[in-house]
C-alpha cells in the first residue's frame, strides 16, 4: 500500500466526522506523510482502520497519570499531541464543555419541516436527546401512496432503497445530529416524492470520542425507502454529497445519480437509461438490465460493474480511478477512458466494438467477444489481452509499456505499435493481416500451426538479433526474414532496436 492508497482508505473511515473535523484530521495526516516519509508514517500509524480509531481513542485517554506508553500506541499519543497543538483550541474547548453537560430525558415533539401530501405517518415520529446533546430524529414506518418518481438532495445522510415486503411504498429514517429542528423534509405530490436535507449539523468530534467502541455506527444517519417489486418508476434523480447510496431491486425508466464524496452500490434492478456520476467515491453496479444507454463519470473513484445486460451503448470516464468489468453484454459500442487508473475486463461482449484509452495505467482484457473493431491505447502502462477472436480489427498501442497476448485469433486486421516496450504473443491465430511495429523492445511470437498455411511473413530488425524457427521455412539473412504466402494473409514485423523471436 502506498501513501495515496493509505490516505484514500483513511478518508472512507473518517468521512462521517463533521466536515471541519474531517478536513483538519486529513490535513494533519497528509502533512505527517510529507514530513516523515511514506514508510515511517505507515509503520507508526498502523492500518488506516487503526489510525482512524486511535485518533479518537488516544485523545480520550490523554491523562498525566497514565504516562507515555511505548510502541505504536505511544507514538499515536505523541502524534495526536501534535494534532492538539495544531487544532487544540477548538478541541480543548469541546472537551472542557463536556463536564458541564446535563442529561436530558426523552423528548417527544412533532417533526419539523415536514410537508405531507399522500403520506400516512404513524405515532413513532419523534426525537430523543442523549447526554452529549445529540438528537435522534426517527420514524420507523411511513406509508407512501402512489409514488411514481423519486428525487433526493442529501448532504450527510445515507440513502438505502430496498424492495418492499408488500405492495406499498414505505419510508423509515434515523438521524443523529445537533439540530433542534428535523433536518429532513419529504414531500409527496402528484406521484413525485421529494427528499431534502436542510442544514444538517453533524455530531461534534467530542461525541465521536465518547463513543469509540462503535465509531462508525453510533451516529449513522440514514433514510430507507421500500419500493414494491412490481413497480417501475418514471425516474429516480438523486444528488448525494457525503452520504453513501445503496439501491437494491429498483426498476425505473431514467436513473440519474450524482455523488460528491460518497459511494454508491446498485444491484438487482433495471432501467431504460442510467447516468451515474461521482466526484470522490466508488461506484458498484451489478446484476442489472439497461435497455438503452449507460454512462459512468468519476473524478477520483473506482468503478466496478458485473453481470450487466446493456441494450444500447456503455461509456466509462474517470480521471483518477480503476475500472473493473466482468460478465457484461453490450449490444452497442463501449468506450472507456481513464487518465490515471488500471482497467480490467473479463467475460465481456461488445457487439459493435470497443475503444479503451488510458494515459497512465495497465489494461487487462480476457474473454472479449466483439463483432466490431477494438482499439486499445495506453500512454504509460502495459496491455494484456487473452482469449479474443477478432473479425473487424484490433489496434493496440502503447508509448511506454509492454503488450502481451495469448489465444488471439485474427481474421480481419491487427495492428500493434509500441514506442518503448516488449511485445509477446502466444498461440496467435494469424488468419488475417497483422502489422507489428516497435521502436525499442523485444518481440516474441508463437504462431498457431493451423494458421501457417498461406501466411506471408516479412520481418526486419535494424539493431537486434533475429530468431526464426526452421519449421517455418522462408529465407533469413542478418536482420531480415521473408516467407512467401497470400497477399490477403500476412505478418509484418518492423523493429528499430530489439530482438525478434518467431516460433
Amino acid at each position: 500500500m502506498n501513501r495515496e492508497e493509505y490516505l484514500n482508505q483513511l478518508k472512507k473511515h473518517l468521512k462521517k466526522l463533521p466536515k471541519s473535523d474531517y478536513e483538519n484530521a486529513m490535513e494533519y495526516f497528509t502533512e505527517y506523510f510529507e514530513e516523515v516519509g511514506e514508510q515511517q508514517a505507515m509503520e507508526e500509524l498502523g492500518t488506516p482502520e487503526e489510525a482512524a480509531a486511535d485518533i479518537v481513542n488516544n485523545l480520550l485517554s490523554q491523562n498525566p497519570k497514565n504516562g507515555h506508553k511505548g510502541g505504536k500506541q505511544g507514538k499515536i499519543k505523541i502524534l495526536f499531541g501534535i494534532f492538539l497543538l495544531l487544532f487544540g483550541v477548538a478541541a480543548i474547548v469541546l472537551l472542557a464543555s463536556m463536564g458541564n453537560r446535563k442529561e436530558n430525558g426523552d423528548i417527544k415533539v412533532d417533526t419539523g419541516d415536514i410537508k405531507v401530501g399522500n403520506i400516512q405517518k404513524n405515532d413513532t415520529d419523534g426525537i430523543q436527546e442523549d447526554t452529549n446533546g445529540i438528537k435522534t430524529w426517527q420514524s420507523d414506518d411511513i406509508r407512501l401512496d402512489s409514488v411514481s418518481s423519486i428525487t433526493a438532495d442529501l448532504n450527510y445522510i445515507d440513502l438505502d432503497i430496498a424492495v418492499s415486503d408488500d405492495d406499498d411504498f414505505h419510508m423509515s429514517y434515523e438521524l443523529h445530529c445537533m439540530n433542534r429542528k428535523n433536518p429532513l423534509s419529504y414531500h409527496l405530490e402528484n406521484g413525485l416524492l421529494k427528499l431534502a436535507e436542510k442544514d444538517f449539523k453533524a455530531p461534534s468530534l467530542r461525541s465521536w470520542i465518547w463513543n469509540t467502541d462503535s465509531m462508525t455506527n453510533k451516529y449513522y444517519s440514514y433514510i430507507t425507502l421500500y419500493v414494491p417489486s412490481n413497480t417501475v418508476l418514471k425516474s429516480c434523480n438523486l444528488n448525494m454529497a457525503d452520504g453513501d447510496l445503496t439501491i437494491n431491486g429498483l426498476h425505473c425508466n431514467l436513473m440519474e445519480i450524482k455523488a460528491v464524496d460518497g459511494d454508491m452500490n446498485i444491484k438487482d434492478g433495471s432501467c431504460q437509461k442510467a447516468v451515474l456520476k461521482a466526484e470522490d467515491g466508488d461506484i458498484i453496479l451489478s446484476n442489472s438490465i439497461i435497455s438503452e444507454d449507460l454512462q459512468f463519470n468519476t473524478a477520483d473513484g473506482d468503478i466496478s460493474v458485473s453481470d450487466l445486460n446493456i441494450k444500447g451503448t456503455a461509456g466509462f470516464d474517470t480521471a483518477d480511478g480503476d475500472i473493473s468489468a466482468s460478465g457484461l453484454s453490450v449490444d452497442g459500442t463501449v468506450q472507456i477512458d481513464t487518465a490515471d487508473g488500471d482497467i480490467s475486463c473479463a467475460g465481456f461482449k461488445a457487439s459493435e466494438g470497443m475503444k479503451i484509452k488510458v494515459e497512465d495505467g495497465d489494461i487487462r482484457i480476457s474473454g472479449l467477444a466483439s463483432a466490431g473493431a477494438v482499439e486499445i491505447l495506453s500512454g504509460d502502462g502495459d496491455i494484456a489481452i487473452s482469449d479474443f477472436k477478432e473479425s473487424k480489427g484490433l489496434f493496440l498501442q502503447t508509448e511506454c509499456g509492454d503488450i502481451s497476448g495469448s489465444s488471439i485469433s485474427i481474421t480481419g486486421k491487427m495492428q500493434i505499435n509500441t514506442a518503448d516496450g516488449d511485445v509477446a504473443l502466444s498461440n496467435l491465430g494469424a488468419f488475417g493481416k497483422i502489422d507489428i511495429a516497435s521502436e525499442s523492445g523485444d518481440i516474441s511470437l508463437q504462431i498457431q500451426k493451423k494458421s501457417l498455411s498461406g501466411l506471408k511473413m516479412t520481418v526486419d530488425t535494424e539493431d537486434g538479433e533475429l530468431s526464426v524457427a526452421r519449421s517455418l521455412g522462408g529465407k533469413k539473412r542478418s536482420g531480415h526474414y521473408e516467407r512467401d504466402g497470400s497477399a490477403s494473409k500476412y505478418l509484418n514485423v518492423d523493429m528499430e532496436e530489439g530482438d525478434i523471436s518467431i516460433q
